[in-house]
């Protein structure tokens, strides 16, 4: 008898301590932190959870088992402590309430962490829309500018104009932006699956457009004043704008040096090859001329800008100007007549200083010929 009483002892301390090692891994799993970085992988976190509740309810059997012993040994065998474990029924019994104290507590957590992925999911979803939308919105002004090229030069000006005030008020959107995604770092929020773009990306976006606009008031602004100053036509300006276009398959305003250079070429622009791997004298010396504001591409005004001022360069001052009429004029004279300056110039050169010149109005003029004051042109018009 005493040997079977020994026997029950030493089951009860074996499911005993089996009982308690499966409570330390189970509270080990509810317990452990919830990290998790969407909505779904909470869901399969409450899936896990499942799990652990199914096992949970699967041990009280052994629980019940362990009451019968415990039962059996201190009614029969009169054995009030076993000498095989430390472990008794009262403190196995207030492992179980803990163990139901634990599944409680996992489901509140989980629920709280779904609370806070689902308003994390929402901040990033606003996050993206407006990220999106403002994306678009500086494609449709950088789209904006490079469309409007067939237009007349104070046209694509007033347009520039008009975008850079655009973008500038879309500061406001920029702004909400970049204190959304404050917000979301605050939160250690970094990650949105519903964007692609950032709020720092935005940003330089945005001071490239608008550096974009200045840049390309200014080339305008100078072409205006060269059309006025040169007789350089804007149909020849226009001439110049269709070829870059032409190489610039892309459409994205820029050329790099071996779409430039082919752009030259079918220009009549003669450049010497490639020595290895460094770009020769004269295109070098092109490209410091152009001053670009990107490392490794022309854009269309640097370009247009550089060939106004390559049609020009011949002509520095006032004194070169005097020298250049006085070469196709009758020196002897103070005026130049229409038949002169059609007989010297281009057709187009011609008609520019016809339009712009003012009629000589000495009492020397001659009555039957058409006669103009090329010096008070040039006084006038290069200062």
């Amino acid at each position: 008898m005493l040997r079977a009483f020994d026997e029950l002892c030493i089951e009860f301390a074996k499911r005993a301590g089996a009982f308690n090692s499966w409570f330390e891994n189970v509270e080990e799993n509810l317990t452990d932190p919830i990290t998790s970085g969407s909505v779904q992988e909470v869901e399969k976190r409450f899936l896990d959870h499942d799990k652990d509740v199914r096992e949970v309810k699967s041990e009280e059997a052994s629980l019940v088992k362990l009451r019968l012993l415990d039962e059996k040994i201190r009614t029969e065998a009169k054995i009030e402590d076993n000498p095989y474990t430390w472990y008794q029924m009262g403190e196995l019994e207030s492992i179980w309430d803990m163990t139901g104290t634990r599944l409680t507590e996992r489901m509140k957590d989980l629920e709280d962490e779904k609370t806070r992925q689902v308003r994390f999911d929402e901040m990033r979803k606003q996050f993206a829309d407006f990220a999106n939308r403002f994306a678009e919105f500086i494609n449709s002004i950088r789209n904006k500018l490079h469309s409007n090229a067939h237009e007349t030069l104070e046209e694509q000006l007033h347009n520039v104009i008009d975008q850079e005030n655009a973008i500038r008020a879309g500061k406001r959107d920029l702004d909400l932006i970049e204190k959304l995604n404050a917000t979301m770092e605050q939160e250690l929020i970094f990650d949105n699956e519903y964007t692609k773009h950032s709020a720092l990306g935005l940003s330089q976006s945005w001071d490239g457009v608008i550096q974009m606009c200045q840049r390309m008031q200014r080339s305008l602004k100078q072409q205006i004043e060269a059309r006025s100053k040169t007789g350089i036509s804007e149909e020849r300006i226009q001439e110049w704008r269709e070829c870059f276009e032409h190489f610039d398959v892309d459409n994205t305003g820029l050329l790099d040096f071996i779409g430039m250079k082919s752009l030259f070429r079918s220009l009549g622009i003669d450049l010497a090859l490639k020595d290895g791997d460094q770009e020769s004298d004269d295109f070098l010396e092109i490209l410091a001329q152009m001053n670009l504001s990107c490392e490794s591409a022309v854009s269309k005004d640097e370009f247009i800008s550089y060939m106004i001022t390559r049609e020009t360069t011949q002509v520095r001052g006032k004194e070169d100007i005097f020298v250049a009429f006085k070469a196709i004029a009758d020196p002897e004279k103070p005026y130049i007549t229409e038949k002169e300056l059609r007989s010297n110039l281009t057709s187009e050169q011609a008609k520019y200083c016809l339009r712009i010149m003012p009629l000589y109005k000495g009492a020397d003029a001659p009555m039957n010929e058409n006669t103009l004051d090329y010096h008070k042109f040039v006084n006038e018009y290069f200062k």
